[in-house]
């Protein structure tokens, strides 16, 4: 797939992973030209499926974002049969981390403690063992929430993670210091990568996954205490239906710090529209790349 610009590329990880992941792609490999704004996306699927059915699915859904103004133009497609290889092990070889802040490194597991320091200035090592290039902190949205939530957090919360994706957020709030996570996912396709990470940091017995939608979880689960904390990092079309349902998960009576990410900086005066109307109040608000961040406070 090849995208017009840069940020239709970076959008295209998010939007497009759950029908790809669907499909059954077993990898995911970006390449920038330098000499354009161009954006080359291969995609690599197993010889059984037909890449007509991958061509009908990948150009319905691109189409469906075109008019909802996410992508600016339609990719461009091309199918080609190539030699087999492990491009899942590709991917993760490609994949050497990345240093979010100062105090917060995102390591793959072959990589941790490379390049130690002594334990004044040793990082947090957040481990995670990428899928297909998904939720391993490279993505700018991912980064804005990990340094938001450093520079907000002080120990002792009980943290939300809503779409929770890889886990690097819920984990990334435990290693900050939080008392204990709930994180909140629906996809099916993201539970495996989840407690594969949670036991890669060892910090599974403090953390815990409710599969299913952010309404049944609220309906389902006695929230006696709330929660201090509330992260949230998928795209701000998915966020903006569930901003109602954050007030049930406020702590009473202190409130909760809000932390989104997952708009696009042009967007962000629409987004505060929004979370006003949800009662959220703006506080911070970030900018990384083509991509936003906000800080917020939401009283019970």
């Amino acid at each position: 797939m090849v995208f017009a610009n840069r940020l239709d590329g970076a959008v295209a990880a998010e939007s497009l992973a759950s029908v790809l992941d669907d499909l059954g792609a077993s990898g995911w490999q970006e390449a920038t030209p330098d000499v354009s704004d161009e954006v080359l996306v291969r995609v690599f699927f197993p010889n059984s499926i037909p890449p007509s059915r991958v061509h009908t699915r990948v150009v319905e859904t691109a189409r469906g974002l075109q008019r909802e103004g996410i992508f600016s133009t339609l990719p461009q497609l091309k199918v080609t049969a190539v030699e087999q290889h492990d491009w899942v092990g590709e991917c993760r070889r490609g994949f050497r981390g990345v240093r979010v802040s100062r105090r917060l490194r995102v390591v793959p597991p072959w990589r941790v403690g490379i390049g130690r320091q002594s334990a004044a200035a040793r990082p947090i090592e957040i481990v995670i063992l990428p899928g297909m290039a998904f939720g391993t902190g490279l993505h700018e949205t991912t980064r804005l929430c990990l340094r938001l939530m450093e520079k907000e957090m002080r120990g002792g919360e009980r943290a939300a993670d809503i779409g929770a994706g890889s886990g690097i957020l819920s984990i990334a709030a435990i290693k900050l210091g939080a008392r204990s996570v709930q994180a909140v996912e629906l996809d099916a396709q993201a539970y495996e990568n989840f407690r594969e990470n949670l036991r890669l940091n060892r910090v599974g017995n403090r953390i815990r996954l409710f599969a299913g939608g952010l309404q049944d979880f609220i309906e389902r689960r006695s929230l006696q205490h709330g929660f201090d904390l509330i992260v949230c990092n998928i795209l701000f079309e998915k966020i903006c239906p569930l901003l109602p349902y954050f007030r049930a998960l406020v702590r009473r009576p202190t409130g909760a710090t809000v932390i989104l990410s997952g708009y696009l900086w042009t967007d962000r005066d629409n987004v505060m529209r929004h979370l006003e109307s949800a009662g959220i109040c703006r506080r911070a608000q970030k900018r990384l790349g083509d991509w936003g961040a906000v800080v917020g406070r939401l009283e019970p």
